[in-house]
């Protein structure tokens, strides 16, 4: 165990000097693998706005440099599945969208971003079992929004040139924070 801490600390040290480009530039793609926490969106009597968990994916490309070279446009495509449960009510969602953004270097050796998301579908279900008159019924309920913008910003930390962390918080109560794995190519 000491041999494995000794040797992730030794490249942890040795890669924050490799670190060469932790701004995200034109031409570089990303991918954001991330565990998601949001809110749930039904306005049932029994569903509350339950805290959901899942996971993310997202996918984009810096297609033009901006602010003297120092801003990188970028869009992407997002995915995720988020799922929960209350009061005897299981919950899921997934959301496709696509995302413009604005990555700035405010801070040496952090990329750090805002811009935002559109959805394109945002579907929630929720399946609820009940009993009544001694009879067990099941239901199930859908509701799906098509295009919800919301506001995002975020910061990327590259660990060597090709992998990093993230974190991300969102003005969407979908999507509230998301914390993960970055690769860019």
């Amino acid at each position: 165990m000491k041999k494995f801490l000794f040797s992730l600390l030794t490249i942890i040290a040795t890669s924050a000097t490799v670190n060469a480009q932790s701004q995200f530039e034109k031409g570089d793609v990303s991918i954001n693998v991330n565990w998601v926490m949001g809110a749930s969106d039904f306005d049932s009597k029994c569903v509350d706005n339950t805290m959901l968990n899942g996971v993310g994916l997202l996918g984009e490309y810096g297609f033009m440099n901006v602010i003297n070279s120092k801003g990188t446009i970028s869009a992407g495509v997002l995915l995720g599945f988020q799922a929960g449960s209350t009061n005897g009510v299981d919950l899921s969602r997934v959301r496709i969208g696509t995302r413009g953004t604005l990555h700035y270097a405010f801070i040496p050796q952090l990329d750090t971003y805002a811009g935002i998301n559109f959805l394109f579908v945002d579907i929630n279900k929720a399946k609820y079992e009940y009993s009544a008159d001694g009879v067990k019924y099941s239901d199930k309920e859908t509701d799906t929004d098509v295009v919800a913008p919301a506001l995002v910003a975020g910061c990327r930390y590259m660990v060597t040139s090709f992998f990093g962390v993230n974190a991300e918080v969102s003005w969407d109560k979908y999507q509230l924070v998301s914390l993960g794995l970055s690769f860019k190519f």
